[in-house]
């Protein structure tokens, strides 16, 4: 994306230790000089303002934002203008900061930045997500422990930050505007790719679970959802039948450097465990009683959220490892790679465990919903046959859905690096050539793990009481 950029003709020392050198024209100025703080309240007519960790301050979606409480009293929230900087005290340090896309109200948990003349808002909150920015951050906080660490507007004004000319703030704003919306469309696509792919990774799942591996076997009729028949000689039976239901640990305990891993739901994806946002807590504080320790084999099922009722079997290289807030299958009656399978099928996940969890008002699914889903059951050595035929044939599809992933890992890191370079001047983006009709707005928008992180109101809010306890 940034072929043909070169750096700027002259450099000068920053004065600064994380940053050695800027463009010789470039100024430091501390953020006192740069921003105002906005402390006004007593607008509880405008709407309510969202940060996300990956995308900035945005609008919030109510519609879609129900299991989210909402303050009683709006009065009390901060109103933020068009413009200005937003941040949360406690969580600069991650990069939850972002410019505000209208009028609207944030919690009093955020501090609200009031832009000067010649200062172009979009380049700041660039410059605050930085890794290198983000460290620095940490510097001028305090609290009681480290997690948990504020920084107020005392200690943000006090901050030193880089200060380009303003025609130059608005270039290399719009230019990483411009390269955010091309790598939105980029993990929109391959998100798109993935999720054909794991459409295949069903299908192929779904009919060897439900019809076997012989086209020719004789079949009765049955009624499972959409599955009306299935070979004669297979059984249907209550999972709780074959296997052991239990719940994970629940609230864990404070995460650890290192430690035994804590498998959550946002570590179970479409039968595999994946690493990615992988947390430790420290194995003396789970109680054994709660039999949250896992297996090699050992099957976790999501319980609530977005991704209920999604599964995975332990590999053994977890094994040891805690299971978070979900439920574990530990099959007794079958094998535990088939029953997994089961699981994750159509028959089993959607027609009936998506269907009794939708019964709530948000979906939720229990050990007694779990346990009294129908399987399929074919004869042990039939469930080894169908286990190895389905690996073989899932191979392919593994192999480029991690594909997909990995690419869409290196873009991210490859524009983390792009941002740092042209925000701290060691790219010279005034003469870029790019497509300034791209909106960066609705490519990021559509790209489907945009929400992931956010962080709402009412979440900060909960935080501030917490630290008002201690």
């Amino acid at each position: 994306m940034a072929d043909g950029l070169k750096p700027y003709p002259q450099y000068k020392s920053s004065g600064l230790p994380w940053l050695e050198r800027i463009p010789a024209h470039w100024e430091v100025r501390r953020n006192g000089r740069l921003f105002s703080q906005r402390n006004e309240t007593g607008f509880p007519e405008l709407p309510i303002l969202e940060v996300s960790l990956k995308t900035g301050v945005r609008i919030r979606d109510v519609a879609n934002g129900e299991r989210k409480q909402m303050m009683a009293d709006r009065a009390k929230y901060k109103r933020a203008v068009r413009g200005d900087i937003a941040y949360n005290m406690m969580r600069l340090w991650q990069g939850a900061v972002g410019v505000a896309p209208v009028d609207g109200l944030v919690s009093p948990a955020y501090v609200v930045a009031r832009p000067y003349a010649d200062l172009d808002s979009r380049y700041y909150a660039y410059l605050f997500r930085t890794a290198v920015y983000m460290n620095e951050v940490n510097k001028y906080s305090h609290g009681i422990v480290s997690d948990r660490n504020r920084l107020y507007w005392d200690e943000f004004k006090q901050m030193p930050s880089i200060f380009p000319p303003a025609a130059e703030q608005k270039a290399v704003a719009a230019y990483l505007d411009n390269q955010g919306a091309l790598v939105a469309r980029f993990i929109r696509n391959r998100r798109r790719l993935i999720d054909l792919l794991n459409q295949q990774k069903q299908a192929i799942m779904h009919r060897a679970v439900t019809r076997g591996m012989n086209p020719t076997a004789r079949m009765k009729l049955i009624r499972i959802g959409t599955v009306d028949e299935a070979p004669a000689h297979w059984e249907l039976r209550r999972l709780k039948s074959v296997a052991e239901i239990r719940y994970g640990l629940g609230q864990p305990p404070r995460e650890l450097p290192n430690g035994l891993p804590l498998i959550r739901a946002t570590n179970v994806d479409h039968g595999r465990i994946v690493e990615k946002d992988l947390v430790f807590i420290d194995p003396a504080a789970v109680p054994p009683t709660r039999g949250a320790f896992l297996s090699a084999g050992e099957i976790i099922v999501v319980r609530s959220g977005a991704y209920t009722a999604d599964s995975a079997i332990i590999p053994q290289k977890f094994e040891g490892a805690v299971a978070g807030y979900d439920m574990v299958v530990t099959v007794r009656k079958a094998l535990p790679e088939f029953i997994a399978l089961c699981i994750l099928s159509s028959y089993v996940r959607v027609d009936q465990l998506l269907l009794a969890s939708s019964r709530a008002a948000q979906p939720h699914l229990n050990a007694e919903e779990l346990g009294t889903c129908i399987v399929l059951l074919p004869p042990l050595d039939e469930q080894r046959e169908i286990v190895e035929s389905v690996r073989q044939n899932l191979e392919v599809v593994e192999r480029e859905i991690s594909r997909a992933h990995k690419q869409v890992s290196l873009i991210r890191e490859y524009q983390a690096r792009l941002i740092s370079e042209v925000v701290t001047g060691k790219i010279d983006v005034r003469d870029a050539q790019f497509d300034r009709q791209l909106s960066p707005e609705s490519e990021v928008a559509s790209e489907p793990d945009a929400l992931s992180e956010e962080i709402t109101p009412a979440d900060e809010l909960a935080e501030e009481v917490a630290i008002g306890d201690e």
